[in-house]
C-alpha cells in the first residue's frame, strides 16, 4: 500500500465510524418507533405482539456501540498498516462493514417464514 493511501484511510475511518454509528442509531430509532406502535396495537387488541422489534432495537444498539468503540480504537495505526498490510486491510474492512451489514440483513433473518397467512 502507498503511504499516502494509508494516511488517508487512517484519517477517514473515524468519520466512517461516526456516520455508520449515526445510521445504526437511525435504524434503531425506526425499530423503536415500530415497537411502540406494536405495543399500542397489542394493548388495544388490534394485532399480535412481535419480538422482532425488540430484537431489531437490541441489534441496532449493539452495532451503534461497536462503531462507537471503533471510533475510539487506537489499534489501527500507521505502524500496524505498514507491517501487516494484507491482514490489516482485511480486518479494517470486516470491522467497518460487518456490523452494519448484519443490522441491515437482520430484517431478512428475523422475518423469514413469519408472514401471516390470510384467512
Amino acid at each position: 500500500m502507498n503511504h499516502m493511501f494509508i494516511r488517508i484511510i487512517l484519517d477517514l475511518y473515524p468519520w466512517a465510524a461516526i456516520i455508520l454509528c449515526a445510521y445504526a442509531i437511525i435504524l434503531g430509532g425506526i425499530a423503536l418507533f415500530g415497537l411502540v406502535i406494536n405495543l399500542f396495537k397489542t394493548v388495544f387488541g388490534h394485532d399480535d405482539f412481535r419480538f422482532y422489534y425488540w430484537a431489531k432495537v437490541a441489534i441496532a444498539a449493539v452495532v451503534a456501540f461497536a462503531y462507537y468503540y471503533l471510533y475510539g480504537y487506537k489499534g489501527f495505526n500507521y505502524d500496524y498498516f505498514i507491517y501487516n498490510q494484507p491482514k490489516s486491510a482485511i480486518l479494517f474492512i470486516v470491522w467497518l462493514f460487518l456490523p452494519i451489514s448484519l443490522l441491515t440483513a437482520s430484517d431478512y433473518f428475523l422475518l423469514s417464514g413469519k408472514a401471516k397467512e390470510k384467512k
